[in-house]
């Protein structure tokens, strides 16, 4: 369930009447009869969208300030929590470096040697993680670190490559 919750398409699923049965089963599986009732909360109240809204704000913050307050009083009044960019990166390494061991893995198929790259672009909200910026950046020592716009490149690059498909 809490995979469902944190994947934006499947969040709905968790509000079905059998899932809420499931959940509600489920009590006795919790140490922390509080966080159970938090699960519940967040099910019935139907704040899974809420949560997955306050968490993709969180990580926007910490790839813009290092560190993001994550406002949870929808939920429990008072609630909140921190995030660090060296929790968020500690959290995700080993993401981290699939992404990095992808870089490398596609210049090699291209047939190109390290060094040989010039450029690299970073795109996409993920590339506001300094350490995964670092990272891929450090894989070709000699390339340009270009930018472009975290939040919208991604869909305009797709729109051209549409474009070019059907125009």
């Amino acid at each position: 369930m809490y995979f469902d919750l944190a994947t934006w398409h499947l969040i709905n699923t968790v509000y079905a009447p059998a899932r809420l049965a499931e959940l509600r089963g489920m009590k006795a599986w919790y140490a922390e009869p509080q966080h159970h009732a938090r699960l519940m909360s967040t099910v019935t109240q139907r704040l899974g969208h809420a949560l997955a809204a306050a968490a993709e704000q969180a990580k926007i913050d910490v790839a813009l300030h290092g560190q993001a307050r994550i406002d949870l009083s929808v939920l429990e009044r008072g609630l909140a929590a921190s995030l660090h960019e060296a929790d968020a990166a500690a959290a995700i390494e080993a993401d981290l470096a699939r992404i990095v061991l992808a870089a490398r893995e596609t210049v090699a198929l291209a047939g190109v040697a390290p060094a040989a790259v010039d450029v690299v672009y970073f795109t996409g909200g993920s590339t506001g993680l300094t350490p995964l910026v670092d990272r891929i950046a450090a894989c070709f020592p000699g390339a340009q670190r270009v930018r472009g716009d975290r939040f919208a490149s991604v869909a305009q690059g797709l729109g051209l490559h549409a474009r070019a498909l059907f125009a």
